[in-house]
């Protein structure tokens, strides 16, 4: 996905003109991207503490919920959290691997999902 017009995108789709939010919802429609396939499935979703401050995790958490909601209505508001994942475990092996370029991703976004997901939840409305 090119970056800079998904940033561009985004920051018309929240009326914002602030790089930062377009930059937490960018994260947060990547994560959802990712989990998308897997939301009849999944209880929970624990995302890495990639922030540090709460304002920041909690409008992550506000932009994932929407989406999820758009394809799940009752997922649980609570199921969604922020932790530490442990350096060398299983999700954390996985990333590794793929910053490295020793394995391709799973799954590689594209502008057309970000279009898709926008769209849907402007259809919703």
């Amino acid at each position: 996905m090119h970056i800079k017009k998904a940033l561009e995108i985004l920051r018309a789709s929240i009326k914002s003109r602030s790089r930062k939010i377009a930059k937490l919802k960018l994260f947060a429609l990547g994560t959802f991207l990712l989990i998308e396939d897997f939301l009849s499935e999944i209880d929970s979703v624990v995302i890495d503490r990639e922030y540090e401050d709460k304002l920041s995790e909690d409008r992550i958490r506000s932009f994932i919920l929407e989406f999820i909601w758009q394809v799940r209505p009752d997922f649980p508001k609570t199921a969604l959290s922020f932790g530490k994942i442990p350096a060398g475990s299983p999700p954390d092996q996985l990333a590794y691997a793929v910053h490295k370029k020793q394995r391709p991703p799973d799954k590689v976004a594209s502008l057309k999902d970000l279009y898709r997901v926008l769209a849907t939840k402007t259809k919703k409305k």
